[in-house]
């Protein structure tokens, strides 16, 4: 008995593996010409055909015409930071939150919303539209009021976070505090413990000679004193002293003609200066005594002598100076008032920089300067991101720097974005990441036909489908003999 064996593929497909992440939808059966449908899992979007039909292939197989399609993780894409800010998040997928910062001196725009989360769609609830940081605002400067004293604008804009305004006092007057200050991060002033107060200047009592009296007991700037000398003495000298800008009397104390009978007449105080004894007799010791912030310049020590006079040189009391506490490198100084006591020095970056460390330092009392010298840095923006689909060219991310972006084969850009972005003094860029949209085209009438047709990847093979099938977000129905469609 002969045995006849028959080689040969059986007319049927094989039910075909769901993809990952992703289910066979629906099958109508394993012979010629039955079809397939495929879904991915929530959170997850098609990529490829999304359905399939069993034929016959060249080889004389049975199987279905095309692979399996690929379900991806849907992703909105890295988020665009706010102007003045930062965005946080890890992941980028459905349901992940981004979360916005706004730098230091800035605050979220009333009404606006700190997070925004990725939709089913591809999109983040805000459509990548981040809020607004808006720079927190002080007072109005003049709200601090200061006699006869004027606020200047010194540095940034008015009343804004990070704006510098000086104390001008009138001629004549001093300052009593700190001369410069600032708008800080909690919308508030450092005026510091002490209010700044303009006073008048004084120049300290001028001083009496021995047989004289004093006429005027004012000792303030533009004050006069007239001397006259009793007992039908003569005096020698000047007559009449002012009170100067400077602090300091006009001419020299004159003296009285004659023997001064075993008194020196009163020596004066120095402005800014105390005196500890009250008696000008001979032999009488006198001493003096600076305030804070002022070194004594002169005899701190004097005795009145038998010939009417004081031994020693008058002192004075002189501002303490700081020095010169330098430039540092990329920095200028803006504006400087000397370098003693109660003086200020403030600083401004040059263009391209930022600072790091406190602009204006004052002269303590002590002759050292408040904090350290403030540095400056080159400004960088960071890395901007890429655009899901899109590729950046620059790698230069510092001041005036520009980057380029450009969508992958297939996409799109959105129109109502930048395809390039310049770093700013802000150290932020210029506008919004770019956003590249999936594009499809299908322009030919004779591969166009009316009906119903499958969008796959960008220039993925576009099919006819039996009417009255069920479709999902994947398939598109036209009347038109052409078509073109963007996908957002």
């Amino acid at each position: 008995m002969q045995i006849l064996l028959l080689h040969g593929n059986a007319p049927y497909c094989s039910s075909p593996s769901p993809p990952r992440h992703g289910t066979v939808r629906t099958q109508t059966g394993g012979l010629p010409g039955s079809t397939v449908r495929f879904s991915c899992d929530p959170g997850y979007r098609l990529i490829g055909q999304g359905f399939a039909t069993c034929s016959r292939s060249p080889q004389g197989w049975y199987d279905w015409n095309t692979i399996p399609p690929l379900c991806q993780a849907i992703s909105c894409g890295v988020p665009t930071a706010p102007m003045n800010g930062t965005v946080f998040g890890r992941e980028y997928t459905l349901g992940t939150r981004a979360i916005y910062q706004c730098n230091e001196g800035y605050r979220l725009q009333s009404g606006e919303l700190s997070t925004a989360v990725c939709q089913e769609n591809g999109k983040w609830s805000n459509n990548d539209n981040p809020p607004q940081c808006v720079a927190v605002t002080c007072p109005e400067v003049n709200s601090i009021h200061v006699e006869y004293g004027d606020w200047k604008l010194l540095y940034g804009n008015p009343n804004q976070y990070g704006a510098q305004v000086i104390i001008i006092c009138d001629p004549g007057y001093y300052l009593q505090g700190l001369r410069v200050i600032s708008c800080q991060a909690n919308g508030t002033w450092s005026i510091g413990e002490q209010k700044p107060s303009c006073e008048m200047v004084t120049c300290g009592h001028p001083g009496i000679p021995p047989g004289a009296e004093l006429y005027g007991n004012q000792f303030t700037v533009g004050s006069t004193v007239r001397y006259h000398c009793d007992r039908k003495r003569r005096l020698i000298g000047n007559v009449t002293r002012i009170c100067q800008l400077d602090g300091r009397w006009s001419g020299s104390l004159p003296h009285c003609s004659g023997d001064n009978l075993g008194y020196c007449g009163d020596p004066g105080i120095p402005a800014h200066g105390i005196r500890l004894g009250k008696d000008f007799r001979v032999k009488n010791l006198l001493r003096f005594t600076c305030e804070a912030g002022h070194a004594l310049k002169g005899s701190s020590e004097r005795v009145c002598q038998p010939g009417g006079t004081w031994t020693g040189i008058q002192p004075e009391c002189q501002a303490v100076s700081c020095g010169n506490p330098g430039t540092p490198p990329n920095a200028r100084i803006v504006y400087s008032n000397k370098l003693v006591f109660s003086s200020s020095i403030t600083y401004a970056c040059r263009e391209g920089y930022y600072s790091t460390g406190l602009l204006t330092r004052h002269c303590t009392v002590n002759g050292t300067w408040t904090s350290v010298l403030p540095q400056c840095t080159v400004i960088n923006c960071g890395d901007p991101g890429l655009p899901a689909n899109g590729i950046r060219i620059g790698t230069d991310y510092s001041y005036n720097k520009t980057v380029i972006f450009q969508c992958m084969p297939g996409y799109t850009m959105d129109l109502l974005r930048y395809s390039s972005l310049t770093c700013t003094k802000d150290r932020t860029w210029n506008g919004s990441r770019p956003a590249c949209r999936y594009r499809l085209e299908v322009q030919s009438a004779s591969s166009a036909r009316k009906g119903t047709f499958f969008l796959g990847q960008p220039h993925a093979h576009v099919l006819p489908i039996l009417p009255g099938v069920e479709c999902n977000q994947n398939v598109f129905h036209t009347t038109a003999n052409s078509l073109r469609l963007l996908l957002m």
